[in-house]
């Protein structure tokens, strides 16, 4: 996948004031931090889904056909909870 590819996810993605999500270009895969929490390395499925190197977590950005990602999708224990872009 390529840098630009990538760089097109790389963004804050908030739920309400509960979670904030960065998302950050970290060599050739992202790196998703929560909150404070430490990072985690998350690799491509496809230019749109991605999973944790040390997790069963897993997301899906949603995007339109160019420009950037707008929203950020945790798939979690059975559950997808979608998180939107911040401005």
């Amino acid at each position: 996948m390529s840098s630009d590819q990538l760089n097109r996810v790389t963004s804050r993605y908030a739920l309400g004031t509960l979670a904030v999500l960065n998302v950050t270009l970290s060599g050739n895969h992202l790196s998703i931090q929560e909150n404070d929490e430490t990072p985690q390395d998350y690799l491509p499925d496809s230019p749109q889904d991605f999973y944790s190197t040390t997790s069963t977590d897993e997301c899906t950005f949603t995007s339109p056909p160019a420009g950037p990602a707008q929203a950020l999708i945790l798939h979690l224990d059975g559950k997808d909870v979608e998180l939107k872009r911040m401005q």
